[in-house]
């Protein structure tokens, strides 16, 4: 029996996971790795995020499916990395040019 009102709070939850793993990969690519592009930076960060929500969403936050581990990933994967290649081109071209 599915539960909505757990499943957003759930996903809240993974979203601030997500975010904050996001987050952390960024300040480490910039200041430890002292990457020289922040859209770069920000492109690696989010494949790190993105990954954190893809499996709290598919193992925490619904529970229940039907569908295998790659189609589920691919679809996820092709929505969110296309935002994060928007996101990596304006972030490069408002901080680094």
């Amino acid at each position: 029996m599915r539960r909505p009102a757990l499943e957003v709070l759930r996903y809240g939850i993974n979203g601030i996971v997500a975010t904050a793993v996001h987050y952390a990969v960024l300040t480490f690519n910039l200041q430890v790795l002292a990457m020289p592009s922040a859209g770069l930076a920000n492109m690696v960060a989010a494949v790190f995020g993105i990954s954190t929500s893809f499996i709290g969403s598919r193992y925490f936050v619904f529970r229940q499916t039907d569908e295998g581990v790659l189609p589920q990933a691919a679809k996820f994967g092709g929505l969110y990395i296309a935002f994060a290649v928007v996101h990596g081109v304006v972030l490069f071209i408002w901080t680094d040019l």
